[in-house]
């Protein structure tokens, strides 16, 4: 399906330049991506701006920030560095720099226009993806969050920075036939496209001249050179499109592009804007994860290097015990250090405890190396949870940008008490009772027989785990889990097994089969009683009901 308006890498370009004028400098004060309708909105002191990514309508809008008041602030306060666009790319790069940070932790929001794969993604430290805003598949990117942000391929057009001298356009088009050229045109020189192509080429398209060529060759410099801007509004194809230069046809001028989006775009529905509730708590519970994070990234990095020299340092300090206790009887007590024969050749100078003796010391190089080993065998796994909960804390984020984190989560990420429940028509409770594994994973177990129902069926996501004791009733399980391609950790598997047991009518028993699967493999039929599901490819695992391990799994409410 094609786009309303339609991209290429001179608009981009133009409107980079643009936005660049208008927001640089500028306080960029919140960030919302809206994955219903599309749309990306950026606000500012002075005014709103709304993306339009779908592939019906497309756009870009300029709003009243009055519409935005309140509205749910999920970034750090950051200065707009620049706006940018990658020569003949179909990308744009708006940069930020958050309050108090340097150049190394800056942000970025990511517009990418490249046909029928409309989306954007906000970037993190690292340029680690935090929010996008429709996930695509693509053989060569990755592009869930947490990944390092790559850009699409490009394309390698000539005249990307500068455009073409008469001689490189003849030397590329004189040997090509009238009829190939367009084809050639389009391949290899860079902002021509199908907006622009027809106009460029005219005769050149069909005569072989060389005279045509030329004209075609002025008609090229005055499309593409920066300083030609006349933005306008074009009738192509009974669609509006805004452009930066005329193409020698009728067209409605204006001001500026944003004017001709605004004029194309006019008669349209203005983007919906989410509720205004909430702004403080949202921006409060993004930003104490985003520190959290920020811990958490520096803990794996810690261990990793850690991890890196545990097995060298085990072997060096257990080597240097052995030579010591070799050496014994040639180094006095109150030594400093000692030069002790590598039984290479060579010396080794081994700095000592001058309060202990040889064999004291060789003891405790003996004990380093103990360390050292452990740590290599612990290491693996503590690196493994921490990532783990890096990865619940990035899925978090994520909700959190994209609106779709609920209260209670937010108040716990942002270290606050749960707020009191009012009572009256306005109380409303979750179907489930929450809590979080060891390394942080976030557990929900059913209330009641209709509350399992609301849980596996609007409260969980089809790749989560669900579970429920085997054979009895009991509560539904749902273990949050993002990861579709791996299984949770057995540890977390146990841990919400145990829930599952201690809420069921097996509870007493010494072990207890916990059937799991993911949620999409979970259905229910019709008119069947609530609570009651049908399940497919379902594992089981046995456990024992520990009232311990609810207690303290539990998360207050």
């Amino acid at each position: 399906m094609s786009n309303g308006i339609r991209f290429d890498s001179l608009l981009v370009r133009d409107v980079a330049e643009e936005l660049d004028g208008l927001l640089a400098g500028r306080i960029l004060r919140a960030v919302l991506f809206d994955r219903e309708t599309r749309r990306v909105l950026l606000r500012t002191d002075d005014f709103l701006l709304c993306w339009d990514l779908h592939p019906q309508r497309g756009g870009l809008l300029r709003l009243a920030t009055q519409r935005m008041r309140g509205n749910v602030p999920v970034a750090h306060p950051s200065t707009i560095l620049a706006v940018l666009a990658l020569p003949d790319e179909r990308i744009i790069e708006i940069a930020l720099q958050p309050e108090n940070a340097t150049l190394r932790d800056a942000r970025a929001i990511i517009v990418e226009l490249v046909p029928n794969r409309w989306s954007a993604f906000a970037l993190g430290a690292r340029r680690r993806v935090t929010a996008v805003l429709r996930v695509a598949d693509s053989p060569t990117r990755a592009l869930a969050p947490g990944a390092v942000y790559v850009s699409p391929r490009p394309t390698l057009r000539l005249g990307g920075r500068a455009p073409l001298e008469l001689d490189d356009w003849l030397r590329l088009l004189l040997p090509t036939p009238p009829g190939d050229r367009r084809r050639r045109v389009l391949d290899a020189v860079a902002h021509t496209s199908a907006i622009n192509i027809e106009h460029i080429l005219g005769d050149a398209a069909s005569e072989p001249s060389a005279d045509a060529l030329r004209a075609a060759f002025m008609r090229y410099r005055e499309v593409v050179r920066p300083d030609a801007r006349a933005p306008c509004l074009l009738a192509m194809q009974h669609e509006a499109q805004p452009y930066p230069v005329t193409l020698g046809t009728t067209a409605r001028r204006f001001a500026d592009l944003l004017s001709a989006f605004d004029a194309a775009q006019s008669g349209r529905d203005e983007p919906p804007l989410p509720a205004a509730s909430g702004a403080a708590l949202i921006r409060e519970a993004h930003d104490a994860v985003q520190v959290r994070l920020a811990r958490l990234d520096r803990r794996i990095q810690r261990m990793r290097q850690e991890l890196d020299h545990a097995p060298a340092d085990a072997t060096s300090h257990r080597r240097l015990a052995d030579l010591l206790l070799a050496q014994i009887h040639a180094i006095p007590r109150g030594a400093e250090f000692a030069d002790l024969d590598d039984l290479a050749g060579g010396l080794v100078r081994v700095r000592l405890d001058p309060a202990l003796g040889a064999a004291e010391n060789a003891a405790r190089f003996y004990e380093t190396a103990r360390k050292r080993e452990r740590a290599a065998r612990r290491l693996p796994s503590l690196i493994a949870r921490s990532e783990q909960q890096r990865d619940f804390l990035l899925d978090l984020a994520v909700r959190i940008v994209n609106g779709q984190a609920e209260d209670p989560e937010l108040r716990e990420a942002a270290g606050l008490k749960p707020a009191g429940r009012a009572r009256g028509d306005g109380d409303v409770r979750l179907p489930y009772r929450r809590y979080r594994t060891s390394s942080g994973h976030e557990v929900r177990v059913g209330r009641s027989a209709a509350a399992n129902d609301e849980l596996t069926f609007h409260h969980a996501r089809p790749d989560d785990i669900w579970m429920h004791a085997r054979d009895v009733a009991g509560a539904h399980v749902v273990l949050r889990w993002a990861d579709r391609e791996n299984n949770p950790p057995a540890a977390d598997l146990t841990e919400a097994a145990v829930l599952a047991a201690l809420h069921s009518r097996a509870r007493t028993s010494g072990a207890v089969p916990v059937d799991w699967t993911r949620r999409k493999y979970v259905r229910k039929p019709r008119k069947s009683k609530p609570g009651s599901v049908v399940v497919e490819r379902a594992r089981t695992i046995f456990v024992e009901p520990e009232a311990a391990v609810e207690r303290r799994l539990r998360v207050e409410e």
